[in-house]
């Protein structure tokens, strides 16, 4: 493909943003990430968009407080964007996003959760959003543009991404993932007709620019970090799995082999979740704490790490590519509570990844309301809810080889 280039001499490609938010407030973007070597090599070199031709600039080192956003001149505006690495792309509406940087420049992802610190608590009361891109060369003849609409930290924006490219074999391909129409509205009134603590995570209309307008909606455990949510919510299912599988199995396949654990009653092993490999095959066993039992200093709940999706901390020994694997599928399973149901309807679900068995996502109790939520309202039911979502590929990551073109389109924000 016969690219445009920068001021850095970066591959460039059309994004396009449509602002159809109905709101009468500037919208400021804020593009950064890392420029690519090949092969890579230090020093890294952090770098932010600072003009519509997607020339680049260096992020300032030590920075105690920057911004590196442009307001937009038009409801429709097109920024040639550079080839970048680990690109970061926020939005916000009527006011810019401030952060500090570090003394290689690397910027401090910018919080909306974070209401005492000096910086970042500026952003708390800001009606914004962020996504993620990467763009990566393959072989001399081919690059992949990785999009990532996240909802990990919060929900803020009915954001979508229109992402154009060209197959290896020419043919062209376009991924839409995101939201679409007035979800915003939609899943914003759905959180908050839920009962306490679901409801508490949804941040009201505390910015006086947009009466009214909730801000952002937040993940369970940003919500346990402000005192919204109890960090003992999934308390009594973990230790209901733990009971559970002390009486029966777990099959967890990986990488074309099962694991069959089973909590031990007693022996060294007493308490730990064991997966043994099959017979013969020179694997070793796997063994994962009970999550609530976790010791480790700044530990604050085995509910706070499921949702976190911090299960691979609770492995016990070495933490092979199995075992993050194992730990990855059991995390998912809580936090689709499909774990500890046994045979539900004819489909056994004491068996992981279950990625043929996505209709039983979000069915039993105890349920992530948030993510079912996000789901629900999501083009072709793919978002990013919580780290281990990629499981099964219900996350909302598109990939397109050779990109032309990237459109983002933001949705009305009140409806």
């Amino acid at each position: 493909m016969n690219y445009g280039k920068n001021n850095r001499g970066l591959e460039t490609i059309p994004l396009q943003i449509v602002n159809q938010s109905g709101l009468d407030a500037p919208l400021y973007i804020w593009i950064q990430g890392m420029i690519p070597a090949d092969p890579p090599a230090p020093p890294t070199e952090y770098v932010y968009v600072n003009d519509l031709k997607g020339n680049v600039a260096d992020t300032p080192k030590n920075s105690a407080s920057t911004t590196f956003s442009m307001a937009l001149p038009a409801r429709d505006t097109t920024i040639q964007l550079p080839r970048l690495i680990a690109l970061r792309v926020y939005l916000s509406f009527g006011d810019q996003l401030f952060t500090n940087t570090s003394a290689t420049g690397n910027p401090t992802a910018p919080s909306g959760w974070s209401k005492g610190d000096p910086v970042q608590g500026g952003n708390y009361g800001k009606l914004w959003d962020y996504f993620e891109l990467t763009w990566t060369r393959d072989d001399p003849d081919t690059t992949s543009l990785g999009a990532n609409l996240t909802q990990l930290d919060f929900f803020g924006l009915a954001l979508q991404l229109d992402n154009y490219g060209f197959r290896p074999d020419k043919t062209q391909e376009h991924l839409k993932t995101g939201f679409e129409g007035n979800a915003r509205s939609t899943i914003f009134k759905a959180i908050k007709a839920l009962p306490k603590p679901w409801s508490e995570l949804v941040l009201s209309g505390s910015n006086p620019a947009f009466p009214g307008i909730p801000l952002r909606t937040f993940c369970p455990y940003h919500g346990m970090e402000l005192g919204l949510f109890p960090t003992d919510q999934l308390a009594s299912y973990i230790d209901r799995v733990w009971t559970w599988y002390a009486g029966k199995q777990l099959v967890v396949s990986i990488s074309g082999h099962d694991y069959t654990g089973s909590v031990q009653a007693g022996g060294p092993n007493k308490g730990l979740f064991v997966f043994e490999p099959p017979a013969s095959s020179g694997l070793k066993a796997v063994m994962i704490r009970n999550p609530n039992s976790n010791a480790r200093p700044g530990f604050v709940s085995g509910s706070k790490d499921v949702y976190e999706c911090q299960v691979q901390l609770d492995i016990v020994g070495e933490s092979t590519p199995d075992a993050l694997a194992i730990a990855r599928d059991i995390g998912a399973g809580f936090l689709r509570s499909t774990l500890a149901q046994g045979v539900v309807n004819g489909v056994n679900l004491d068996r992981l990844p279950l990625c043929d068995q996505t209709a039983q996502y979000y069915q039993h109790d105890p349920i992530n309301k948030y993510a079912a939520i996000l789901h629900q309202h999501a083009i072709a039911q793919k978002a990013y809810a919580f780290g281990y979502d990629d499981v099964c590929e219900q996350s909302s990551v598109g990939i397109t080889k050779n990109p032309t073109k990237l459109v983002l389109t933001v949705h009305p924000v009140a409806g």
